[in-house]
């Protein structure tokens, strides 16, 4: 009897491929919970590494301060260190002079009309808005800082965390071409949508490696470069993960063709002596024809 054509072993139901086509609403729920646990470990970390400095800073007041438009009026031109901590120092430059130095691996600069940051990666300039029109004195400028503080660090928490939830989409659709040409070459069975949430999934373990560094920087045990440091390894983190889960995809079944049957003609005769008949008158007809 003729074999029917089948596959060289069909493959195995995968749990991977399973959890992501029926728990994508789960892996989206794992996904807003990590982005918002980790703006409150960014906010966090920031309020007990940077914020004292800015107190301590706004304890230093300069006196009279007057903004017209964007441009500073301070007491005097002369640079003067208002506070400092070991990764962060807040200098008044109003020239931008850059005769103060401090070990500090961050260093902002506040000038006449721009803010200067200096730190490991190089040096970033910006101006300050030209709608900015206000004057303020020690008293004021504490209370002023006395009040937006905790909404501040409540709007680092919520920008840390929409910036992760609009990043990790985008990185994931950035991976889709990538893992659907190594899935190929591999012999991987997926469809588009499953390579894409791998792309999504393989983030998570980046993210909270990078949630227990911060939590490692707000509680002195790294500095600002071992935290950037941390940051780059959460790259090669994500990476091996995308790997990972790449290689853990069921195989794609190739399909093999059976071999022809040789008794396939015999048995049609068989089960009609009709065909036979004319089988057999067509091949006497034909010698007929090569004889004359």
């Amino acid at each position: 009897m003729e074999r029917k054509a089948g596959s060289s072993g069909p493959a195995g139901p995968s749990p991977l491929v399973w959890i992501l086509e029926r728990w994508a609403a789960g892996l989206w729920i794992l996904g807003v919970a990590t982005a918002l646990i980790a703006g409150v470990a960014f906010a966090w970390a920031l309020q007990r590494t940077w914020l004292p400095v800015v107190r301590v800073a706004v304890s230093n007041w300069p006196g009279l301060v007057r903004c017209q438009q964007g441009h500073f009026e301070f007491p005097t031109d002369q640079p003067r260190l208002l506070a400092e901590g070991h990764d962060l120092a807040l200098i008044l430059d109003p020239r931008h002079d850059g005769t103060i130095r401090t070990p500090a691996w961050v260093q902002v600069q506040w000038g006449i009309s721009t803010l200067r940051l200096r730190g490991p990666l190089g040096e970033w300039e910006a101006r300050f808005p030209r709608g900015w029109t206000f004057e303020r004195d020690p008293a004021s400028a504490r209370a002023t800082w006395e009040a937006w503080e905790g909404v501040l660090l409540v709007g680092l928490a919520l920008t840390a965390a929409v910036s992760l939830l609009l990043a990790w989409p985008v990185l994931a659709t950035v991976y889709w071409p990538g893992l659907s040409l190594v899935a190929r070459l591999l012999g991987k069975q997926a469809q588009g949508r499953v390579l894409w949430r791998i792309g999504l999934l393989a983030q998570l373990p980046g993210a909270w490696f990078m949630i227990a560094s911060l939590f490692g920087f707000g509680s002195g045990w790294l500095n600002l470069l071992r935290l950037l440091v941390a940051f780059g390894l959460h790259w090669i983190l994500t990476w091996g993960v995308l790997a990972g889960l790449v290689l853990s995809l069921p195989r794609r079944a190739r399909t093999v063709a059976s071999p022809a049957n040789p008794f396939a003609a015999a048995l049609n005769a068989v089960n009609d002596p009709a065909a036979e008949g004319r089988a057999t008158g067509e091949s006497s007809e034909e010698d007929t024809h090569k004889l004359s």
